[in-house]
């Protein structure tokens, strides 16, 4: 019920913002944790595929420094796309710092 554009204003103009803060260390923070809580956001809404082009072409638009009206027909390219909207839980755990290509050790069985 939400309109796309919204996600797009709220992703982009975080970026915006955080764009003009000083500092480089406040900024790297800042911006990985803004990732993080936006690969959440696309987990939760997965069904919504057009909410979610919206966030990741805000996301891309806040990154490039570009402003002005929504329009839907401009996207992230496809590779970034891809990843973050179909395997944000991959990106989710190299931004946790865990090793997503883990295995559980397996143990023999006992005889």
């Amino acid at each position: 019920s939400v309109p796309p554009y919204l996600f797009y204003f709220m992703a982009r103009n975080q970026l915006l913002l955080w764009r003009k803060l000083p500092g480089r260390t406040l900024l790297s923070r800042s911006l990985l944790w803004f990732l993080r809580s936006r690969l959440v956001q696309i987990t939760r809404m997965r069904d919504n595929a057009v909410a979610v082009n919206a966030l990741l072409a805000g996301i891309w638009d806040g990154l490039r420094g570009v402003g002005g009206c929504y329009d839907p027909a401009r996207r992230m390219p496809r590779l970034p796309r891809w990843m973050m909207a179909r395997h944000p839980e991959f990106l989710i755990d190299l931004l946790d710092r865990r090793w997503p290509f883990r295995r559980t050790a397996r143990r023999a069985p006992t005889t």
